[in-house]
Formats: C-alpha cells, sequence, structure tokens
C-alpha cells in the first residue's frame, strides 16, 4: 500500500482503460433509458459522463501543447475534430434522413428536414430549445434528438481552444492561476444553469453556456492532473474513491427519472462522481475501478460507443414512428435492434471512424484543406436535404373520397378514412386553433404572467361570461364564442398554457410553474372585480400536478378552493377533459390514409372515467355544473379522429377550431340554464 499524498505519476499511461470502460457505462446507460426499460429510468446521465470525459481529454490535449509550444494549433486542432466527429456522424445522419422519410408518417416530414439541416450545421440543440422540446418527457421525438449532444460538444470544441489561449497567456501561464479561472468559469456555468432551470428547462438542457461546467469540470481534473498532484500508485483510498464514484454513477442512474429536475443540483452527482474516476485513475490503481472497466466487453463497446451513440436512436424511434405510438415496440424487439446497432457501430467504427483518424493519406492532408472539406460536407448535406424536400413534400393527404358533413350526434358517426374534403385538412391541422391564440390573449409562453383584457361577443351586454383555464379551455374558445355572439352576452377569455385554473400547483417541464401561479392570482383578482354571471373551467388532466398526493383529491381541492374564491354570485360551469392519444392525429392519418380507425383510441384508454367523475361530483357539490362532452368525441368503445368530414384533433389531445365551433349550441343550452 503506497501513501495516499498527492505525487507526481511514475509513469504516464498511454492508454485510460477506465475512460474507454467510462465511456461504455455511459452508452449503456443512454441506451437503456432510450428502450424504456424501468431499470436505470435516469440513463440520460450518460451523456453528463461524456461531457466530463471530453473536457478531461481535450484539455489535457490543449494544456500539454501550450506546455511544450506556448500555443495551440487551432487549424490541426478543429482538423482532428471535423476527421474525429464529421465522417460517421454525416453517414448517420444521411441514413436516417433516408430512412425517417421512408417509412415517418408523411406529415413529418418538414421537421425531418429541419432536424437533417440543423444537425449538418452542428446546431440541432439550439433547434430543441428554441422548438421547447422536453428530452425526457418526449413521446414522439426527432429521429435527429440525441444529436443535441454532439451540438454542443461541437460548440464546446469551437470555444475552448481560445479560452484556454487566451487565459494561458493572461494568466502568465500559470497553471494554478488557470485552474482558477476554469472554475470560476464553471461556477459561472453553474449558477446560469440552476437559476434558468425554472424559467426555461430546455434551453438549460440543450444549451453549451449551462451545460458547459460540466465539460469544466472534466477540465479541472485534467489541470490537477497534469501538474502531477494524483494520488500515489495503488492507493487503497484512491480506489475506494473510484469505486464510490462508479456507485454514484449506478444509483443515479437507477434513482433518476423523467420527472427529475434537470440538470441543476442533480447533475452534480454523476458529474463529480465521473470526475472522481477519471481522477483516480490518472495513476494505476490495482484495487481500483479500472480492474472492472478493463473488462473486454466493457473496452468493445467503449471502443465503439461514439458510432452506437449515433445508431442506436434512430434504430429505435423510426420502427416505432413506422408501426404506430398506440403499438410500442416491444422489449425483445428493441434488444434486437440495439443489437443491430452494436453491429452497425462495429462497421461505421472499422470502415469510416478508424481510417479518417488513421489513415496516413487523410490525416497528412493539410489542416486548412480538412476544414474545408468538413465545411463542404455540411452546405452539401443541406443543400440535398432542402432538395429531397421539394418533391417529397408532395404528397397524398387524403383518400380522395369525400365525407357528408353533418350535426353533432350521440353517439358520433366516424369516418374510416381521410375525405378529400376535410376541415381543416391534415396540413392545416397545427393552425386551426382559435382566434384567441391568433390574436395573442391565449399565452402560450411559459414565462408570461400578463392578465390580457380580451372581451369578444356584445361588449355592452350586462352578462359576463369568463372561459378560464389552460389551453385545453382555450381550444374550446370557438363553440364558447359562437354562443355568446348568438345570446348577445359578453365573452373575457383567460388561457394560458399549462395552466389550469382552478387552485393547484403545477409544475411546467419539471420545473416548478411559479408562472402559473402569479398568473392565476392576477386573473382571480380580477373576476373579483368584474362579479361575471358564469365561469367556464376546463383543464387538462395531464397538467403536471407539483403534489404527489392522490390526484383525484387534489384536484378536487383546487375546484373546491377555486370556487370559494369567486365571488357568491358567480355560477361555474366545468366542462370534461377532451381523449388523449398516445399520437398526434394528423401525423398518424397521414400515414393512414384509408384506414382512419387505425389511428383512433378505445375510450377506456383516452379518458380517465375515474378522474371525469371525480370532477363531476365536486363540481355538482359545489352547486356548479359538469358539461360532459365526452359522448359527443366517442362511442361506449372507441375515439376516433375524423367524425363527418371533420378532423377533430390537431394533435394529441386538443381539438381543432372547426370542431369547437360545432359546439356553439350545446355550450348555450347549457349556459341558458345555469344563468336563467
Amino acid at each position: 500500500m503506497t501513501s495516499t499524498v498527492i505525487s507526481k505519476p511514475a509513469t504516464r499511461q498511454l492508454f485510460r482503460f477506465d475512460i474507454q470502460g467510462l465511456r461504455a457505462i455511459a452508452i449503456l446507460l443512454v441506451v437503456i433509458d432510450h428502450m424504456n426499460v424501468v431499470v436505470f429510468s435516469g440513463g440520460f446521465i450518460g451523456v453528463d459522463v461524456f461531457f466530463v470525459i471530453s473536457g478531461f481529454l481535450i484539455t489535457s490535449h490543449l494544456l500539454s501543447q501550450l506546455r511544450q509550444t506556448g500555443t495551440i494549433k487551432f487549424a490541426d486542432f478543429y482538423a482532428r475534430r471535423m476527421r474525429r466527429i464529421l465522417p460517421a456522424s454525416f453517414f448517420v445522419l444521411i441514413v436516417t434522413t433516408i430512412a425517417a422519410f421512408i417509412f415517418m408518417p408523411p406529415l413529418l416530414r418538414a421537421s425531418i428536414v429541419q432536424g437533417a439541416i440543423a444537425t449538418a450545421l452542428y446546431v440541432p440543440n439550439m433547434l430543441l430549445a428554441a422548438l421547447g422540446t422536453d428530452y425526457q418527457a418526449e413521446t414522439a421525438p426527432s429521429p435527429f434528438q440525441h444529436y443535441w449532444s454532439l451540438g454542443v460538444e461541437e460548440q464546446f470544441y469551437l470555444f475552448w481552444p481560445i479560452i484556454l489561449f487566451v487565459l494561458w497567456r493572461v494568466l502568465r501561464k500559470s497553471r494554478r492561476r488557470l485552474a482558477i479561472a476554469v472554475a470560476v468559469l464553471a461556477l459561472i456555468s453553474f449558477v446560469l444553469c440552476i437559476v434558468v432551470l425554472g424559467r426555461s428547462q430546455p434551453y438549460v438542457f440543450f444549451s453549451l453556456p449551462t451545460r458547459a461546467w460540466e465539460f469544466a469540470v472534466g477540465g479541472l481534473v485534467g489541470i490537477a492532473a497534469s501538474t502531477g498532484r494524483v494520488f500515489g500508485k495503488n492507493s487503497v483510498l484512491a480506489a475506494v474513491l473510484g469505486w464510490a464514484g462508479i456507485a454514484v454513477l449506478m444509483i443515479t442512474g437507477l434513482i433518476y427519472t423523467d420527472t427529475t429536475l434537470y440538470p441543476g443540483f442533480p447533475a452534480l452527482l454523476p458529474v463529480l462522481a465521473t470526475a472522481l474516476v477519471i481522477f483516480v485513475g490518472t495513476n494505476k490503481q490495482i484495487f481500483g475501478p479500472e480492474a472492472g472497466l478493463k473488462w473486454k466487453p466493457f473496452q468493445y463497446i467503449g471502443k465503439i460507443s461514439y458510432s452506437l451513440y449515433l445508431w442506436h436512436f434512430p434504430l429505435l424511434v423510426i420502427p416505432q414512428a413506422a408501426v404506430g405510438l398506440d403499438h410500442p415496440l416491444p422489449v425483445w424487439v428493441k434488444v434486437l435492434l440495439m443489437l443491430v446497432a452494436v453491429g452497425l457501430a462495429d462497421l461505421t467504427f472499422r470502415f469510416i471512424e478508424e481510417p479518417f483518424r488513421k489513415n496516413k493519406r487523410i490525416t497528412s492532408v493539410r489542416p486548412s484543406r480538412t476544414l474545408l472539406a468538413g465545411l463542404a460536407a455540411s452546405v452539401l448535406v443541406v443543400a440535398l436535404t432542402a432538395a429531397a424536400a421539394v418533391p417529397l413534400s408532395n404528397f397524398a393527404t387524403s383518400s380522395g373520397q369525400s365525407a357528408a358533413s353533418g350535426p353533432l350526434t350521440v353517439p358520433p358517426v366516424s369516418t374510416d378514412y381521410v375525405p378529400s374534403n376535410m376541415q381543416p385538412t391534415l396540413e392545416g391541422a397545427p393552425i386551426s386553433t382559435s382566434e384567441i391564440h391568433r390574436d395573442g390573449c391565449h399565452i402560450d409562453s411559459n414565462d408570461g404572467t400578463t392578465v390580457n383584457d380580451c372581451a369578444f361577443g356584445d361588449l355592452s351586454s350586462a352578462t359576463t361570461v369568463v372561459l378560464f383555464g389552460d389551453s385545453h379551455a382555450a381550444h374550446w374558445f370557438a363553440g364558447v364564442d359562437a354562443w355568446a355572439d348568438n345570446a348577445g352576452v359578453r365573452l373575457l377569455a383567460y388561457t394560458k398554457v399549462g395552466c389550469p385554473g382552478i387552485d393547484v400547483r403545477v409544475t411546467s417541464r419539471n420545473a416548478p410553474y411559479t408562472a402559473c401561479d402569479t398568473w392565476r392570482e392576477g386573473v382571480m383578482k380580477k373576476l373579483d372585480s368584474v362579479a361575471p354571471a358564469l365561469v367556464i373551467l376546463s383543464y387538462s388532466r395531464e397538467d403536471p400536478l407539483a403534489s404527489t398526493g392522490d390526484p383525484e383529491r387534489v384536484w378536487s381541492q383546487g375546484l373546491t378552493q377555486t370556487r370559494a374564491e369567486l365571488p357568491a354570485t358567480t355560477k361555474i360551469m366545468v366542462v370534461s377533459d377532451t381523449p388523449e392519444f398516445n399520437e398526434s392525429a394528423p401525423d398518424c392519418l397521414s400515414a393512414n390514409l384509408t384506414d382512419a380507425l387505425a389511428c383512433g383510441a378505445p375510450r377506456s384508454s383516452a379518458l380517465d372515467s375515474t378522474w371525469a367523475a371525480a370532477q363531476k361530483a365536486t363540481t355538482e357539490r359545489l352547486g356548479g355544473s359538469y358539461l360532459d362532452l365526452s359522448d359527443y368525441f366517442c362511442t361506449s368503445t372507441e375515439c376516433d379522429p375524423v367524425i363527418g368530414n371533420t378532423l377533430v384533433y390537431r394533435d394529441t389531445s386538443h381539438i381543432t377550431e372547426v370542431w369547437s365551433a360545432k359546439f356553439g349550441s350545446v355550450f348555450g343550452v347549457e349556459a341558458e340554464k345555469i344563468l336563467h
């Protein structure tokens, strides 16, 4: 046993078996997570492991250059990165794009083109952040979504050499000062991560500024290792700490879930654990983690981990999209697909990765030419994708057969094909929202707290009715407004995305939805002064509750509290929630033009009868009216997406404006009973 004090390593390892093993752990965690296996539900921490490893290796390499030459060969560095990353990345990108065009629903082609181009331009993470993608809860992801981490890494590789070079020069080539400066940068990035997390989880998850601290932690390990202040060879303490780091990775992978507020404080554990494993492995530790990480299967998986990361996700996403989200792939099919991914990764490593890294004819090319070739490849992929998008955008959007229009009926008369006269069309479905969406009255921003004064109907009427709630209240606007216009009443609309009108605390993208609380309080003050004759409430049962209690009880208590806060003279009407589907109805229908019923869902799964019964009982106990519209959407057994010649849904649960407008008379009958 040797001293744990820190001394210069006796020998420098030419190859870090422990890091290769860490790569294996990281990719296996990510793959298991994407397979939606209950075990290792926190497998997304594998990406954090990759970030720390990258920060360590790149910083160590650049610092070695700075110490030996006083400068960095920037062109050479960027050329090496391009040869390492782009060939395999672009090859898989091209194959994935072709497969997605062939097998995924035609209506998704525009988003496929968008994702492919963003990936070719090294900014897929920025696109996902701009779209507000919830990576941990996404049920219908893009086949390029996993490229987000490569986007972050590529952006890190672009800026980090410049930052290190400037710091090295400004700090007079002092590694101690450099370490302090990098630590400060890491702290700034981490604080930014924490501060912004409550406002925009997608931005924090996908952006370099809020992820840079993870790379910087790896960089600090690289700086520390370069000073020789490492654990002595075969240190027992080092071995214990190393295995503790592995244990933390396993435990966080097991206990973290898609509801974990991530990144942020929870990300500290896997990041610091990875850094610890790397640091203690700087010198040989015979009893340390390297003993296990050196296992041949780990070394093999680690070797092909980059290509495996590229292949595994489209092999899970595209087949699932092809069969439909209503038919989840069995675990055994996913296992077979991952075995295929391993085979493809092996071939990609042998015939693409290795030649571009080691073939002398390639590596001897001047860095400037390599950089130009890399940029040209990006432009070529973008051009080819954009060119392919033109003919591929011309696809059939109906069966060619028309359908009769008719009034609302109970039960509804479903149409088993996509009518040529369907309203709205499949392409028009996403924008078939409502007037309050188009004029900005509906707050479609998570950060928005403004209480908009939007009035409709007869503005001079002495009778005021309010539509209040989340987007599932907003999608009823067309129907309520049709009645208000006809009845001569004043209609006020207060709706905000993901924010139910009743007094419950909800989360947004795994963060406390404080903007919702602020907005709701503002609306309640407004209602207290307006004293409307009727408040129409509707809200999604899928709004994520912050409370861990019984959902039916929490919702019922929230409704009770809201009723108590409203003016005594105000009546309430609660409208039942709409059916929920696993897959966007327009997307599914675009792949099933002659079999629209394939995009339906059993009533038992599309509706939550227990939740609805609790809401009905609470509403009636409070003297309100519960308007259950479920029988207009579903038969006794099925809920289908096309009724008559009307497309009912514009996504998985929001109804189209055309369908909503049909309910004017239904709202009128119920409202008249309440008001008179």
